[in-house]
């Protein structure tokens, strides 16, 4: 089971973590290219200098707090995608995928 956490702070998304076993089947593949597509996205493209923690069968993305709000608004456009796309995959493969999402 891959179990997704995504955490936000007066609604916006500032942290996601996503763990489970590694190459297990197509839909960790599926999250693993999801959520590696928003971080490439958030550093490499917004040049957002996130916080990130990777470890077999993990990875956790940070954003800062201090990052300017035209970097805010792109990060939003990238997180709210990505949760939306993980919610698809939840929704058709709930056996395999959950999402929890934390206000903190």
């Amino acid at each position: 089971m891959t179990e997704i956490c995504v955490y936000r702070k007066n609604k916006d998304i500032v942290k996601y973590s996503v763990s489970g076993p590694a190459g297990e089947d197509i839909v960790c593949a599926a999250v693993s290219a999801l959520c590696q597509a928003a971080l490439n996205g958030l550093t490499d493209v917004v040049g957002i200098k996130a916080g990130v923690e990777v470890r077999e069968g993990y990875l956790a993305c940070i954003i800062p707090e201090t990052i300017s709000e035209p970097e805010r608004r792109d990060a939003d456009i990238l997180l709210k995608t990505l949760v939306l796309s993980l919610k698809d995959l939840e929704e058709q493969y709930g056996d395999y995928i959950t999402i929890t999402e934390l206000e903190v």
